[in-house]
This record gives C-alpha cells, structure tokens and sequence, in this order.
C-alpha cells in the first residue's frame, strides 16, 4: 500500500474512534480528522492516481468526514429516548469499523508492488522491436508470424526521465481477459513503476554486452524484475513474444503499444487436454520416482509422444529464436543499439514450456552459448541428444521431494550442467508473480515472495557471468549461507 493510501486509511480509522469517544474528546478533533480525509484524498488522487481498490474507503471517508462536521451532523438519529439513540450510534460505527476494515483489504489484497532495485551499477533503458517471420521464409508450422521484443539494456537516461509503468492499462486488461476476470481488475498495475527509462540512450561505455533471450510461457513480460537485475550488471535482455496467445495474451509493436491477442481457444483447449490429460500425469509422477536412467529416457520419449502439439509448438519457438538472433545482427549494424551487442555471446533463458524452447535452441543453434531452464519439463530433441552448452536447471520443489524433474538430462550432459532446487518454491514463484500481492498467494510456494524473486535473480546471474562473461561463480561450488533453500547439484565437466 502506498504512503497516503495508508495515510488515508489511518486517518479513516481515527475519526471513527473519534467518534467512538465524542464525550471525552474535544469537538475539533473531530472537525480536525473530518477535514483531513477528503484533503488526504484529494492529495492521494494528484500525486499517487486513484484505483478502484481504494473506492470502499473513498466513499466511506466522504460519510464520515460529512457525519462528523458539527453544522451537517443529524442531532436526533431516531425517535425516543436516549437509549435507542444510543443502540443506533453503537450500531452504526460497529458497522463503520467493519465497512473500514473491508476498504482497507481491499488495496492490500491487490497491492501496487514494488519491483526490487536492481544491483548493478547500470541504469536501465528499455526499447521495443517486431518483425515478420514470413520475411525470413516463414517457420515450419505457422509461418507469418509477428516476432515482439522487448529490450531491457545499460542506459544514460536523463536525470528527469520518468519510470516506465510495469504494465499498461491496455496490457492489464488483455491479461485479465485471459485470465477470465472483469476487465478492470489488474488496472491497478499500470501504477507500479519499474526502474527503467523508455527509449533511453544506452550507456556509454566502449565494451559490448552480452545478450539474453527470454522465453517466457504465459506472459512475455513476466520477467521484469530478473531483466532489470541483468540489463544492471552489463547484459542485454530481449523478451520474445511469438504472437501465439497461449505463450502471452500480448505483444507489442516497434513503438511499444499493446497489441492483445485473440484467443485461440481450439489450439489452447488442445495443448490444455495434452497437459492435463491422465495418462501424461501418471508418467511425469512415475518419472519423478524412477531411478533407472533407462527408464527414465523410455518416460521421456513417451512424453514427447503423447503430446505432439507441446512438442511442435517448442521446436516452433525455438526456430524463431534463431530467427530472433538473425534480427539481432540486422540491429547490431543499424539499430538503435547498434555495435552494442554482442552476438558471440547469446544464452537463452526460458520459464515453464520455455525452458524447453531453450534447451532445443541450445541443441540446434551454434550461436547460443548457454541456457537456463526455469521450473520446465524438457520436451523436443534434446531428450535423444546430450546437451552440448553450458545449461542451468532451476526447479522449484516437487511434490516427491527428493525428486528433480530433468535429472536424466543433467547426468547426460556433454558440458557444465548445474541441478537446482528451491525449497519452499512452487512453480508460480518464478518470475514477477510473487510481488503481485495477496491475491495470487495461493498459487505461491511457502517461500516469501521477493525473497524467491532475488535467489532465482541470483542463481541466473551467476550462471551467465561465468558462462558469458568468465566470472567464477563459487555460488554453485558452495552454496553461501545467504542461501540456505537451495539444494544444488554442480555439473563435473569443463566447457
């Protein structure tokens, strides 16, 4: 809750025990209180906006402050004598404390977060692309496609450059739609300021940035807060949107304006009977508890056989990835961060169904350097083939505990390979979900909210700066004391 939304409910609060006590408190502390709330409101709207969550206490502030004034009080509540009246002022501030309580839930349960600040010593600028895979000779499988990028890099913004909104009202709503909730519900997040700087000049400086991919499955800007942390410390970050609604309900254009998606709820509805049906459930479960590699390879083939749009639709987005990279050269030279990149060192890092997109890219594309697979289940080519680069695991706990979800494709791999798993983390606590306040608690793991957004922060940044920058990363030799619920599986190989 911001400052004078809270000031507001304060002061709502004392102007109710105010008139709990009218007999022993002076008649201008009442006027006093009554005066202040419609001016901390009027201070609320013109410095912080108003949202819908505070209209309870708006409205309840204007009835008390009007019921408190002495020239507009109603002298005789009711007919009788003073003991009735009594009863009826007991009963109508026991109501207004309840009514009170409520309008102060209301901001709480759908707070305006704060994205933590990033660590490096970088400013951040973020800027947008979109192109055409139909320009590119198209992908197998849906060509014409709109690629979206979202670039979040160092900057030099001028000093009075304002924040950029964390989502716009257009994007809350096109998620809400998606999410089947009325349309104004998520208003609220387009006052949540980020700390980047849209449009801003990138940093000067002679070096080049390495630049990370971002596969995010179900919001393509859902990594917010991991890519400000990156673009801080010297990285380029470009989340992809592929235009298919079941990876983002949005994307944007070159300008950054919202482009909503139409749902396709035929393709949507089948990937959703892939994943949930029976049959895929008992084999992620088996898989989970099996400690036969051979067997384990067998549960994975049957995976990938039983869900052949999952399958499709990953080696779809990878091959746009590399697409993506083909793009990236074509801004490197005319760009608006052009000779900024630095293309000889690319990692893609993907959520859920994109941690799969990342390993089939790290599989198929020469120019990706490492990857980062983010609570996913591997799906594609890269179940009959060892990885070759440098990859991340992160999971979150599984209901088997001992268990971990890609460790086959760790023990196979043909380079470094690290296995990591957050205690007390759940598979929405990846990514900006867990700021999002108490509305979306119950999708959370038992691991508080910004503390998993810092160790997943922690984890992806220390596996890129060893794998992109050569920066040791004694994080995964020896887990520091500063993070105690990671379980870490180190990989022994070189490269």
């Amino acid at each position: 809750m911001r400052f004078i939304e809270l000031l507001v409910i304060v002061l709502l609060f004392a102007a109710l025990l105010a008139r709990l006590h009218q007999r022993t408190n002076r008649p201008m502390v009442r006027v006093a209180l009554a005066l202040s709330l419609p001016i901390a409101i009027l201070l609320h709207l013109r410095l912080e906006s108003g949202r819908w969550q505070m209209i309870p206490a708006y409205v309840l502030a204007v009835l008390v402050s009007a019921s408190s004034l002495p020239a507009l009080r109603i002298r005789r509540w009711a007919q009788g004598g003073s003991g009735s009246r009594r009863i009826f002022r007991v009963a109508g501030l026991a109501f207004g404390f309840v009514m009170a309580l409520a309008a102060a839930a209301v901001p709480v349960v759908f707070p305006v977060f704060e994205i933590p600040e990033p660590s490096g010593s970088y400013r951040v600028g973020v800027t947008w692309d979109a192109f055409s895979t139909q320009a590119r000779g198209g992908v197998q499988g849906m060509s014409g496609r709109v690629i979206s990028l979202q670039f979040w890099y160092p900057a030099d913004p001028p000093r009075d450059a304002a924040a950029m909104a964390y989502m716009s009202r257009e994007a809350s709503r096109a998620l809400a739609y998606a999410w089947h909730l009325p349309w104004f519900v998520l208003d609220h997040l387009a006052l949540v300021q980020t700390h980047s700087r849209t449009h801003a000049p990138p940093a000067a400086v002679a070096s080049k940035w390495p630049v990370v991919l971002v596969a995010w499955s179900g919001l393509m800007t859902g990594c917010c807060a991991l890519a400000e942390e990156l673009a801080s410390r010297g990285y380029v970050v470009a989340a992809v949107g592929n235009g298919d609604p079941s990876w983002s309900p949005f994307v944007f254009d070159k300008c950054g304006r919202v482009l909503a998606l139409a749902q396709g709820k035929r393709y949507a509805a089948g990937l959703r009977r892939e994943l949930e049906s029976a049959g895929v459930g008992q084999i992620k479960d088996t898989l989970l508890q099996t400690q036969s590699p051979r067997e384990r390879l067998t549960l994975m083939q049957e995976l990938n056989r039983r869900r052949p749009l999952d399958v499709a639709d990953v080696k779809r987005c990878a091959a746009e990835m590399s697409l993506v990279i083909d793009r990236l050269h074509e801004l490197n030279r005319l760009g608006f961060l052009s000779a900024r990149l630095d293309l000889e060192r690319v990692a893609v890092v993907g959520f859920s169904s994109g941690g799969a997109v990342a390993g089939q890219v790290c599989l198929k594309d020469a120019r990706v350097k490492a990857g980062v697979n983010l609570d996913g289940f591997m799906t594609g080519d890269v179940i009959q083939a060892p990885l070759s680069r440098p990859f991340l695991f992160l999971h979150s706990e599984t209901p088997i505990l001992p268990a971990y979800i890609d460790d086959r494709l760790f023990e196979g791999a043909a380079a470094s390979a690290y296995l990591v798993k957050i205690r007390g983390a759940r598979h929405t606590n990846f990514g900006d979900l867990p700021l999002w306040g108490f509305f979306v608690s119950s999708r959370l793991g038992s691991i508080q909210g910004a503390r998993c957004v810092r160790v997943v922060n922690t984890c992806v940044r220390a596996f890129l700066d060893k794998h992109l920058k050569g920066i040791d990363a004694p994080l995964f030799a020896s887990p520091a004391a500063d993070y105690p619920e990671l379980e870490i599986r180190s990989g022994r190989r070189s490269g």
